[in-house]
């Protein structure tokens, strides 16, 4: 009886070690449009003070809910639509993006530096000026919607 609970114990252990793991991918990802494809929400957003180390959290002082609402969606095909509900009108805008090996995107008519790109979130940057500030870095965190 023993040896039969043992050999019971020892197919279960080997069906169970055979058992295929899910692969899912965390690490970066390559910058294509296929792999940018998706719906994605920002996050996060941050100002850093070019030049410094200030670095402020804007998400929840300049971003609107509607806008932390807002879809950024990014089509396998090259389009980019953005819509939000800031409005008593659903408000969409739709325009091609581009990506310029290794690293940079451009849409919404501003050029942005993909820090990463994983299964679940897009990491963006770009250089503005504010008047009486000064040159800055913005980044932006959106993450993949279902």
């Amino acid at each position: 009886m023993k040896k039969i609970i043992v050999a019971s114990f020892a197919v279960v252990m080997l069906i169970v070690a055979c058992k295929k793991s899910e692969n899912v991918n965390t690490g970066n990802l390559t910058l294509t449009t296929n792999n940018l494809a998706g719906k994605y929400k920002v996050t996060a957003a941050t100002a850093t003070l070019t030049g410094t180390s200030l670095t402020g959290n804007i998400y929840d002082t300049a971003f609107k809910p509607c806008q932390k609402a807002a879809f950024h969606t990014f089509s396998g095909a090259g389009i980019y639509t953005y819509s939000d509900m800031c409005d008593t009108v659903p408000y969409t805008n739709s325009n091609a993006y581009t990506i310029v090996e290794p690293d940079q995107l451009n849409y919404g008519g501003k050029r942005y530096k993909v820090a990463s790109l994983t299964s679940t979130q897009l990491i963006v940057g770009y250089d503005s000026i504010i008047p009486v500030y000064g040159s800055t870095n913005f980044k932006l965190t959106l993450t993949r919607q279902p």
